[in-house]
C-alpha cells in the first residue's frame, strides 16, 4: 500500500472509473464499516442547482463566529482536494487524506465504490475525529439519491431549483424538485429559496406527507435596501418566520452579486430556524462579513480587474449576465471574457445568456474528458457575438488578453471548474 498523497489521490480520482451512482447502498455499507461516523453530530444539509456552495460557506463562517467547530463538506474542490473537507475553516491534510483513504481502502474496493462515495465518507469520518459541533453538508447531485443523503439533519435547505443534470434528474422544474425534495427529512424543519410555483407544489406535498415544517424565503424574509459593490454587497433583511421576527439593518456581504443577498438570506434563516445552537447577531453579522467562497465574482487582481466566476450552467449564466449588467458596465472599459465549459452542460443557452455584453471573447477547452471543444463552443458564442476566438490553451488566451488591456478594463474568466483552476499555473500580474 503506497502512502504517498499522489497516490492515494490516484487511487481516488481513479474510483472515477466506476462511473456516477445515484444511490445509497454503497454509502451505507461503508459508512457502517467505519462505525455510522455521520451519526455522531447534528448536520445542516443543503441542496440546488445553484448557491449551495456560497450558502454553506456563510453557513460555516456565521458558526465558527459563534465559537462552535464546524465541518465542511463541498464539491467540487477548484485548486486542491482538500478543499472538499475543511473544519474550523481549515482543509483536511495531504497525511490525513492518506490515512482515512488507506482506513477504508479493502472495503472501498469490495463495494467498488464512486469517488464522491468515498470521499464522501472520508469527510464523516474525520468529521466524527475532530469532533465537530455541526457539519454543514452540501449535496453533490440532486438530493434523493445522492452519497450525502444518509444524513438525518436538523434542518434540511434547498437554495433554488433549475434545469440542470437532466440526463440524472430528469427533464422538468417538477422531476428536479422531486429529486431536490429527497434531502427533506421526516418532522424535520425545511428551508427552500427562491422557487417557482411548480416547484412549490413538489415541496409542499414532500413536506406534507413528512409532517415536515417548512420554510419559503419568499414568505420568510424581505431583502430592502440593496447596495451592490464589485467586491461585496449590503442589504437590511426583515425576517419573519413562524415563530421569530426581527431586522438585521445594514448587513455587509463579503460575497459579491444581488444572488449573494439571497443566499445570506437563506444562511441567515438557516441560523435561526435550527434551535441546537445559540446564533447571536453578532455572529450573524460578522460571519457574513467574513464568509470567503473562491470563483463567485471573486476578484483575484485589481488593476486591470480580473474576475473569477464558476458559472458552469445556464442558471448560473444568467446570475453573472445580470452582474455585468448592474455592476460591471458601468466601472469598466472594455470588458473581455475567457469561457470554456463541458460538453455536458447546456452550453448553448449559458453563451445565450452572457456573450453579447463582451468586448472581445475567447473560448478554451477545459482539461477535462467531458471538455467542449474551444471551436465548438466559438461557434456556438458566435451568433450573438462575433468578436470571439478559438485560444490554443488557457495561458495563450490570458496573455493575448494580457496585451490589450489597460488599467481601467475587465476580463471575466469563467464557466467549468477545470478551466478555474488552471488560473495556480497562471502568473497574473500586468
Amino acid at each position: 500500500m503506497n502512502n504517498s498523497f499522489e497516490a492515494t489521490l490516484k487511487y481516488l480520482y481513479d474510483l472515477q472509473f466506476f462511473g456516477m451512482k445515484l444511490g445509497l447502498d454503497n454509502t451505507l455499507s461503508l459508512l457502517n464499516y467505519l462505525g455510522n461516523p455521520h451519526r455522531s453530530y447534528p448536520v445542516i444539509h443543503v441542496a440546488g442547482t445553484n448557491g449551495k456552495g456560497s450558502t454553506c460557506a456563510m453557513l460555516d463562517a456565521i458558526f465558527r463566529t459563534a465559537g462552535y467547530n464546524t465541518g465542511l463538506y463541498t464539491s467540487p474542490h477548484l485548486f486542491h482536494f482538500s478543499e472538499r473537507i475543511r473544519i474550523g475553516g481549515a482543509c483536511i491534510s495531504e497525511a490525513d487524506i492518506v490515512r482515512l483513504t488507506n482506513k477504508m481502502r479493502i472495503k472501498i474496493d469490495e463495494l467498488k465504490c464512486t469517488f464522491f462515495e468515498a470521499t464522501t465518507a472520508m469527510a464523516f469520518d474525520y468529521f466524527r475525529e475532530n469532533r465537530i459541533d455541526i457539519g454543514i453538508i452540501e449535496t453533490g447531485l440532486g438530493g434523493r439519491l445522492d452519497a450525502t443523503n444518509i444524513v438525518d439533519p436538523q434542518l434540511s435547505v434547498i437554495t433554488n431549483i433549475d434545469l440542470e443534470h437532466t440526463e440524472h434528474l430528469g427533464k422538468t422544474i417538477e422531476s428536479i424538485a422531486f429529486e431536490k425534495a429527497g434531502i427533506i427529512k421526516p418532522n424535520r424543519p425545511c428551508l427552500i429559496g427562491f422557487v417557482a410555483d411548480k416547484a412549490k407544489k413538489v415541496f409542499d406535498e414532500t413536506t406534507r406527507s413528512q409532517d415536515s415544517p417548512v420554510y419559503y424565503l419568499d414568505s420568510a424574509a424581505t431583502i430592502s435596501n440593496i447596495r451592490l459593490e464589485i467586491d461585496r454587497s449590503h442589504m437590511d433583511l426583515n425576517i419573519n418566520m413562524h415563530d421569530q421576527s426581527c431586522l438585521f439593518e445594514k448587513l455587509n456581504v463579503s460575497l459579491a452579486g444581488k444572488h449573494q443577498l439571497t443566499n445570506a438570506a437563506l444562511a441567515v434563516c438557516s441560523s435561526l430556524i435550527q434551535k441546537q445552537f445559540d446564533i447571536p447577531e453578532a455572529a450573524i453579522r460578522k460571519g457574513l462579513e467574513n464568509a470567503a467562497w473562491p470563483a463567485r465574482l471573486e476578484i483575484i487582481q485589481k488593476e486591470p480587474c480580473i474576475i473569477a466566476d464558476a458559472a458552469h450552467n445556464p442558471a448560473g449564466m444568467r446570475v453573472l449576465a445580470e452582474a455585468v449588467q448592474s455592476m460591471y458596465k458601468q466601472h469598466f472599459n472594455k470588458l473581455f471574457l475567457i469561457i470554456g465549459m463541458l460538453e455536458d452542460k447546456d452550453h448553448a443557452e449559458a453563451v445565450r445568456m452572457i456573450a453579447p455584453y463582451f468586448t472581445e471573447i475567447y473560448a478554451v477547452t477545459p482539461k477535462s474528458e467531458r471538455a467542449l471543444q474551444a471551436e465548438v463552443l466559438a461557434e456556438n458564442i458566435r451568433q450573438f457575438n462575433s468578436q470571439v476566438e478559438a485560444a490554443e490553451s488557457f495561458e495563450n488566451a490570458f496573455l493575448d488578453i494580457k496585451s490589450k488591456m489597460n488599467s481601467n478594463d475587465l476580463l471575466i474568466i469563467t464557466g467549468s471548474h477545470f478551466l478555474l483552476s488552471e488560473l495556480k499555473n497562471i502568473k497574473m500580474t500586468f
